[in-house]
């Protein structure tokens, strides 16, 4: 004879179940409106490169977003300071995220120093909370995907919570599917 506890813990299993393959199958669609949520100062596009689309699909990249310029507003004490920052668009490698940025080839600075990537490509990693930056010279054809070996505490504590979280509905299910034996036998 089913009782009520028996179906109780089959209602919680199939729920907890639900959840889990909802989290697993949203996992890109959540990106996207994170991406969206971030991106909540207004964006203007730039014109779009097709040059540039072309040369990331050579890699094997998928160009997901073009350009942008943000327009951030600065509030420097007393002074408020428009500024905007630009990249060249977002683009996707087995389920991995990375932000495009043109290298310009100036004269005389051929060369790249920890200081000056990290100063230009570090907060924009941070801002879309990609796996990297791609560095695109156009010219030459070359791409260098730079990453950072940086753990960010929120998403790391995020990462934690849902880790406990999944431990739990594990724990219960386990204790859920012995309670169900053991009045059986």
């Amino acid at each position: 004879m089913i009782q009520t506890r028996d179906i109780m813990i089959s209602i919680i299993l199939i729920v907890g179940s639900i959840y889990i393959l909802y989290r697993m199958l949203a996992k890109k669609a959540a990106r996207v409106r994170r991406l969206a949520k971030k991106q909540g100062n207004k964006a203007v596009p730039a014109k779009r490169s097709t040059e540039l689309e072309a040369l990331l699909a050579s890699h094997g990249y998928e160009s997901i977003q073009p350009a942008e310029r943000h327009l951030v507003n600065i509030q420097y004490g007393d002074k408020e300071i428009s500024s905007s920052f630009q990249i060249d668009g977002l683009a996707e490698k087995a389920d991995k995220l990375y932000v495009v940025k043109k290298r310009l080839q100036k004269p005389g600075n051929s060369r790249l120093n920890g200081v000056s990537i990290r100063q230009e490509l570090f907060p924009l990693f941070l801002l879309y909370q990609a796996d990297g930056v791609l560095f695109v010279n156009i010219e030459t054809g070359h791409l260098t995907k730079v990453s950072f070996d940086f753990e960010h505490p929120l998403i790391d504590r995020k990462k934690r919570v849902w880790k406990k979280s999944l431990g739990w509905f594990l724990t219960g299910l386990v204790l859920g599917i012995s309670l169900v034996l053991s009045k059986k036998s």
